[in-house]
């Protein structure tokens, strides 16, 4: 039986997008799991039709709010889908991301890496402010951030605790790591994760981004730390084969300038895009993949 990978994907609004890549992903290398936020206005139907030869799982079934536990939720959720069909590899990118090599290039480069692990981490050890989003009670999680009110709220609640001495993490066993949330792993590790579900409820539902501390440190704690890709420890984004850019930009919108910085990356993914920002570059991408792809097909055929 031939080797197949799966494409997890986060998405919650710039459908356009989201389609581009399913239609460059398409092909006998990929099945996709695709999540939309339970909020967006995205229906599953826009999308049933837009692959031929990839299998797609379409859920909208969690609400998702920026720095909660409910990202962990999904990711978690999209990895038991995908691990009952056992792939090679999982990769998890959001809605706005966009491949950046073709779907047979990017299948070989993982196919090729010695089952490696590609995960990025921000440093050797946490920052201490990041370590308090773990050791401390974040209660507002599932409310808008844009409100002052909460925002006073939670700095008095956290500011109480710490007077009070409150320490979630005092008695656990670990080293927290944290780094980005997006990742490309193999089905040894999934089902490793997966096994962590139990767990991972009470350490991190009341932590302020879990999303971008919970896999990391999971690895660290484990054997898998000994199967990294790259193991530099400095927030470099080619660890996970992404090409993410926070110089610039929280992250950076690509731009139709930045083609050919994009196409000449060894990364096989990039984020982020907006069509709002500049379509011209998502375009750009999308036909320069599609002639790549085209090309693999006829070679094969």
């Amino acid at each position: 039986m031939k080797s197949r990978e799966a494409v997890l994907i986060m998405a919650h609004n710039n459908i356009n997008i989201l389609k581009k890549t399913m239609k460059l992903l398409d092909s006998e290398y990929f099945d996709l799991y695709i999540h939309i936020d339970k909020k967006s206005d995205i229906e599953l139907q826009e999308l049933c039709n837009v692959c031929l030869k990839s299998k797609v799982y379409l859920f909208k079934k969690i609400e998702i709010r920026w720095a909660d536990y409910s990202q962990v939720e999904c990711e978690i959720f999209l990895l038991e889908q995908a691990i009952k069909n056992k792939y090679t590899y999982y990769h998890l990118i959001s809605g706005v991301d966009m491949p950046i090599k073709s779907a047979k290039e990017i299948f070989d480069f993982f196919e090729n890496s010695n089952k490696k692990e590609f995960i990025t981490f921000q440093g050797d050890t946490i920052e201490k402010n990041k370590l308090e989003w773990i050791k401390y009670y974040y209660f507002f999680g599932r409310i808008s951030k844009n409100n002052k009110l909460i925002k006073v709220i939670e700095h008095m609640s956290i500011v109480i605790q710490k007077l009070i001495g409150i320490n979630r993490i005092k008695k656990r066993k670990i080293k927290y790591m944290n780094g980005d949330n997006w990742f490309s792993i193999t089905h040894e590790l999934a089902k490793y994760i997966i096994s962590k579900k139990s767990t991972l409820y009470d350490q991190y539902k009341y932590t302020k981004s879990p999303d971008e501390i919970f896999i990391q440190t999971i690895i660290y704690n484990s054997k898998f730390i000994k199967k990294l890709y790259k193991n530099n420890y400095n927030d470099n984004h080619e660890d996970c084969m992404r090409k993410i850019d926070w110089a610039r930009g929280r992250p950076y919108i690509f731009k139709n300038s930045d083609f050919k910085e994009l196409i000449n990356s060894d990364c096989m993914f990039a984020r982020k895009f907006d069509e709002k920002i500049d379509e011209k570059i998502i375009d750009a991408i999308y036909e320069f993949i599609s002639k790549k792809n085209n090309v693999n097909n006829s070679k094969k055929w």
